[in-house]
């Protein structure tokens, strides 16, 4: 990934959680939170299995427009963390607040952003029904990531199973 970005300054909270601020004070929270309940089939490669959650902590209600610095910020974290090439992070958007198509569209934007997209991080997208409504998931993974099969074949089995 290109490292002249121009990304916000994170804080290391834990070991799977960073903080960040914008411009206009809003403070967002990435973390990275264990998926391997989903994957208990998968025992080989469950404990690897992370979603990925980015939530807007403090809103200063000052913010215009698109903010690409949040963008870079994601993709470089997100990026990090993959460059283990042991771990695979699942995306899902939140449906219940009717926005979530429109998250997900900017999220898969996000992942082009970059050249190559993500470093060297491969974005699988799918959609399923979740009782009644669209659940809008990507899978991220690094390219050179040994399990990389693996990851791929568990994440759209678990999906097709909803």
């Amino acid at each position: 990934m290109d490292s002249n970005l121009p990304g916000y300054k994170t804080l290391l909270i834990d070991e799977l959680t960073y903080r960040f601020t914008t411009d206009s004070n809003d403070i967002y929270e990435c973390a990275f939170v264990s998926f391997a309940n989903y994957f208990s089939a998968y025992p080989n490669i469950a404990a690897n299995f992370y979603s990925f959650n980015l939530v807007l902590v403090s809103d200063s209600i000052k913010h215009k427009g698109t903010d690409q610095r949040i963008a870079h910020t994601v993709i470089r974290i997100v990026s990090s963390f993959l460059s283990s090439m042991v771990n695979a992070v699942v995306y899902v958007c939140d449906p219940t607040d009717g926005r979530d198509a429109a998250r997900f569209k900017k999220f898969r934007n996000w992942y082009s952003y970059t050249s190559p997209p993500f470093g060297k991080i491969i974005q699988v997208t799918r959609e399923v029904d979740g009782g009644g409504m669209t659940l809008r998931t990507a899978l991220l993974i690094h390219e050179d990531n040994p399990r990389k099969d693996e990851f791929v074949q568990a994440y759209f089995q678990v999906l097709d199973k909803e």
